[in-house]
């Protein structure tokens, strides 16, 4: 994956999320968020600790406290690392450490949204920093799982924090890993409204494995990669390296892959009946990465176009350019020509197939529903910084 500019992106990531219309409870007004008794509050970290996990173990967090006059209101953004990185620990720190180990755009559209008046929860994946228990890549029943129990936290625990019609208002932010986690979050907990998952994936099967040929070069580097930092994994990921070494990766190990994609969602046939999230998303993916390349994009922007709610908003944007000089895409990005269906097991048709395929997103300017936007819901005496 490329890296991206850390000027230009992140007031386009903030822009979508900033302005996204809460879709996960039907009912709700983001114009007129609901009334709340709290005392005024300054800039600071309040929390950096842990919390406990469902299942037992704990959950790495660092918590973002804007500064907000007394009754005003704030949505909750959530960050995620990516693969074995580990939280932003001070977003305004000099630790170099801590710097390189959350030093992606997205904790720098996590900063901007810190600083405009929003809460922020810069979060330990599963298995990473001070977040126990073995790395499962995603599993919806345990990564999932976690995610709810931060917004659950938080709604006990933040006396700011927003909500219209009881519902909170939660926003997400995250790279490669930090974008899975927002899809699978979201899949999972309806409580989500928008999300910026960057440079993610849609289906692991085509990430890792496409038409049954392993990337091996890149689970060299995820998998060998991790091991001078001691991560565990669950046993099924073993399982899956050493078969993607032999050459051959079994329908088993596949069928692991696609229960941690947003596609199996999407499919509609999974065992636990999930389906599709209604969320609002921009997503943003680099055309030329060559671990999940703009096709995800794509087919992510396809599934939540064919959920959407009347009123809710998705769009996609791609980067392009050498590593040297990043430049995000303020156009609408034009999904690519269906791949061939052969290359993509597990579809039941072309790639690109699904209903809302090949349509352009819409102009910036055909807004439809975003100007009673995430924004609007921030606060009720005063609008977020702009940014």
């Amino acid at each position: 994956m490329s890296p991206l500019n850390r000027r230009g992106l992140p007031v386009v990531l903030l822009a979508a999320l900033l302005t996204a219309c809460p879709s996960s409870d039907p009912v709700s007004d983001p114009a007129n968020p609901d009334a709340i008794s709290a005392a005024a509050t300054s800039k600071a970290i309040i929390f950096d600790g842990t919390i406990p996990a469902p299942d037992g173990r704990v959950i790495g967090i660092t918590v973002y406290q804007p500064a907000l006059a007394a009754d005003e209101a704030a949505p909750l953004v959530l960050h995620g690392h990516g693969f074995g990185l580990a939280r932003a620990r001070n977003f305004e720190g000099g630790n170099p450490l801590g710097n390189f180990l959350s030093a992606d755009v997205t904790g720098d559209a996590a900063t901007a949204a810190w600083n405009a008046g929003y809460y922020v929860i810069s979060f330990d994946q599963r298995g990473f920093g001070q977040s126990s228990g073995p790395v499962t890549v995603m599993d919806p029943d345990v990564d999932g799982r976690n995610i709810s129990a931060i917004i659950d936290w938080a709604e006990t625990t933040l006396p700011h924090l927003a909500r219209s019609g009881g519902d909170p208002l939660v926003g997400a932010v995250g790279l490669s890993y930090g974008g899975g986690f927002q899809l699978i979050g979201s899949s999972v907990d309806a409580r989500f409204d928008a999300i910026v998952p960057t440079a993610t994936w849609n289906d692991l099967r085509y990430s890792l494995a496409p038409a049954g040929v392993p990337k091996t070069i890149w689970l060299d580097i995820l998998f060998v990669g991790a091991a001078p930092a001691a991560f565990q994994f669950v046993p099924f990921v073993y399982t899956a390296y050493l078969q993607a070494t032999l050459g051959t990766v079994s329908a088993e190990t596949l069928a692991q892959f696609e229960r941690r994609s947003l596609a199996s969602f999407c499919a509609g046939n999974r065992a636990d009946g999930r389906g599709a999230p209604a969320v609002d998303a921009f997503f943003v993916q680099g055309s030329n990465d060559v671990l999940f390349n703009f096709n995800e994009a794509a087919d992510n922007l396809a599934c939540l176009r064919a959920n959407a709610l009347r009123w809710s908003d998705r769009r996609a944007a791609a980067y392009r350019g050498d590593s040297r000089r990043r430049r995000a895409s303020r156009e609408p990005a034009e999904r690519p020509a269906a791949a061939n269906p052969a290359e993509h097991p597990g579809r039941s048709g072309p790639r690109g197939g699904e209903p809302g395929a090949g349509r352009r997103a819409e102009p910036a300017g055909q807004r439809s529903g975003l100007h009673r936007g995430f924004h609007r819901a921030a606060a009720g005496h005063r609008q977020p910084a702009a940014l």
